[in-house]
């Protein structure tokens, strides 16, 4: 998120207005503390900003209506909040680097990689290293696609890989 900050300037900018400007520098401790408050109202407006600018972060601009869901309700939208502040307060339960750290245990193992070149909630760089460090996973970047794969050109290349990996031998 502090990254960000330099990409989409306006969407930061309206994430950091909900907090009070000296919690700027660690807008995540704010929402945080914010999104697991017992008020219910402050929570689950956080929790609508820390969405909001997780999807310009994602750049899912080519998502099939017909595949997505309607808009959440409240108590969704909080509950996956809280979830995710969960899942960074204990760093994903893995501990850091460990995908990269332990990829070459998958050396023999044929597999795939798809990732969006507009996702900037997990970066395309780290799809990059991934596929460094296991060469035989099969590397697609999809252009003008985000984080979800409900793109569309993601959903058939993600479909084409599933096939293709179904008639695959592993030795």
């Amino acid at each position: 998120f502090r990254t960000a900050r330099d990409l989409y300037p306006e969407a930061w900018q309206h994430l950091a207005n909900l907090a009070p400007e000296d919690a700027w520098d660690d807008l995540y401790a704010f929402y945080r503390d914010a999104i697991l408050s017992n008020d219910k109202a402050r929570a689950l407006n956080a929790a609508k900003h820390w969405y909001a600018f997780s999807d310009i972060l994602s750049n899912a601009i080519n998502i099939n209506p017909e595949l997505t869901e309607p808009d959440e309700p409240d108590e969704f939208v909080l509950t996956g909040a809280r979830i995710s502040m969960h899942y960074w307060d204990n760093a994903l339960f893995m501990p850091m680097d460990a995908l990269l750290k332990n990829a070459h245990t998958l050396k023999d193992i044929p597999g795939a990689i798809v990732h969006g070149e507009g996702d900037f909630n997990c970066t395309i760089d780290d799809a990059r290293d991934l596929h460094a460090a296991w060469p035989k996973a099969e590397f697609t970047a999809v252009k003008n696609a985000g984080h979800s794969s409900l793109e569309g050109e993601t959903a058939k290349i993600l479909l084409e890989t599933m096939e293709n990996l179904k008639s695959l031998s592993i030795d």
